[in-house]
């Protein structure tokens, strides 16, 4: 949605790295060039009418048929020279998805340190009710194989989409490896869709919910050790009463 600046260049690069593949833009009700710069790049454009990340991802899962998927964002802040790396674990039959990670070697001006704090909050929530060692459970590079597209059943419809789309895979005991890139700020004039206060609350709700809806007895452990944590021993103190008082008062 309106990526005029940046649509164009990531369409090219990552034409350059995938000479052979479909590159297809979904374009979500954008009223910029968003459209007629990916066109003109080379790309098929597809429109989503229905507003939200979580729309667009699920429309190219039901629509899209290949043996290897890979998902990016438009903005150009994701390295297309990392694709093949992010595309081999799947192709040797090593992962059913490949998240490109970018805390490790991100730019310093390329997330905000409230979004740093969200996805800390967020990675370690799904570390603990799963226990593995995921590290950035927000990205938006991600390479699927077809038994994994096929089998995905996803319901978010914003930016809630990528976790959903992490605990999907931890929950169906689908494989998971994370690889690093270097994640860039956006170029100049190009502005992000993310709120950082009403996303995190939709990301830490849909966390929620799926715990509750699919794992019932672990959402309930959790429930139960936090009121365990929270409640103390209650002793009232000891008030004397001013009936007790020598001068009557």
């Amino acid at each position: 949605m309106n990526e005029e600046k940046t649509i164009g260049k990531v369409v090219k690069d990552f034409r350059k790295q995938l000479p052979d593949a479909d590159i297809i833009v979904y374009d979500n009700n954008s009223d910029d060039k968003t459209v007629e710069e990916a066109t003109k790049a080379g790309a098929r454009v597809v429109a989503e009418f229905k507003r939200g990340k979580g729309y667009v991802m699920k429309a190219a899962l039901a629509d899209v048929d290949a043996d290897i998927l890979v998902f990016v964002d438009g903005d150009d802040t994701y390295p297309a020279e990392s694709v093949k790396e992010l595309m081999k674990p799947v192709l040797e039959g090593e992962a059913d998805m490949v998240v490109g990670s970018r805390m490790q070697g991100r730019e310093r001006e390329s997330i905000k340190g409230l979004h740093v704090l969200g996805n800390r909050i967020i990675v370690g929530l799904i570390n603990f009710c799963f226990r593995v060692d995921i590290v950035d459970a927000l990205s938006g590079y991600r390479v699927l194989n077809r038994r994994l597209a096929t089998h995905l059943n996803l319901i978010s419809a914003g930016f809630e989409i990528e976790t959903e789309l992490t605990i999907r895979v931890l929950m169906d005991h689908f494989r998971i490896r994370e690889h690093p890139i270097k994640y860039r700020a956006r170029p100049a004039g190009s502005k992000s869709k993310l709120n950082s206060f009403s996303d995190g609350f939709v990301i830490l709700w849909t966390i929620i919910t799926l715990l509750r809806d699919h794992q019932p007895m672990l959402f309930f452990s959790i429930i139960s050790i936090a009121s365990i944590g929270l409640t103390s021993e209650y002793r009232p103190r000891t008030v004397p009463s001013v009936f007790n008082n020598r001068r009557g008062l």
